[in-house]
């Protein structure tokens, strides 16, 4: 919820949307999916059935999809519309980032260099 509270000083408007839909936030022209990493890396992770579903809402309704990720150096945006599509692998991961349930699956996965983002915020 920081990063939420944080990205209003970026946009004013974001609104939340329900817990059951597969995006974080709306804007009045974006869909905001947003994550938050503990390590800054210079690629930050996205999954492929995240970045399908986004795709899907920018072709369907012409909006952006911005993927907006915070690490300890700052918030960095991502929007996806305007970068090329990563190469895709799959790798093993926790099932569940903050839930007692660590165990691992495989999860088809690209990394999105910070080269293509826009630094929101330190």
């Amino acid at each position: 919820m920081e990063l939420f509270e944080a990205l209003k000083s970026v946009y004013p408007d974001l609104t939340p949307v329900s817990p059951t839909d597969r995006h974080d936030g709306i804007t009045s022209d974006s869909y905001i999916e947003m994550k938050c990493r503990r390590t800054h890396y210079p690629t930050l992770l996205i999954e492929k059935k995240k970045w399908d579903y986004l795709a899907e809402i920018r072709a369907r309704t012409g909006a952006r999809t911005l993927y907006i990720n915070s690490t300890p150096q700052g918030v960095y945006q991502f929007d996806l519309g305007a970068i090329n599509e990563p190469e895709w692998q799959l790798k093993a991961l926790p099932d569940k980032t903050d839930y007692a349930n660590k165990g691992l699956v495989e999860k088809l996965c690209g990394f999105l260099d910070l080269r293509h983002s826009e630094l929101l915020l330190v």
